[in-house]
């Protein structure tokens, strides 16, 4: 798009021209406009997109990992944690059990 712009600019410097062919530069002009505007609310839509993302990141660094790897060391801590758990509460059954019997 940039060099567009450019050729147009030096098309049009300096240089005298007809009516048709000020038609044609303006025509061109105005869709280089056209196009600029849709690329530019297109960046600013991924740009919105790539800063929630961000923050979603961010949020989930503190409280949950991101790569697949860290969340399966995670998942396997937590797992490794409700085996413990279980284990006391069956310990602890186990005690009732013997008291009781």
């Amino acid at each position: 798009m940039c060099e567009h712009i450019e050729l147009l600019i030096h098309k049009i410097g300096g240089k005298k021209y007809t009516s048709k062919e000020l038609h044609s530069i303006t025509e061109e002009f105005s869709k280089l406009q056209r196009e600029f505007d849709k690329k530019s609310s297109e960046v600013a839509n991924l740009d919105e997109f790539a800063q929630k993302v961000n923050q979603i990141i961010r949020d989930r660094v503190t409280s949950t990992p991101v790569t697949a790897a860290d969340r399966l060391a995670h998942i396997q801590g937590l797992l490794k944690r409700v085996n413990e758990i279980l284990k006391k509460e069956e310990e602890g059954v186990q005690k009732l059990d013997k008291k009781w019997a």
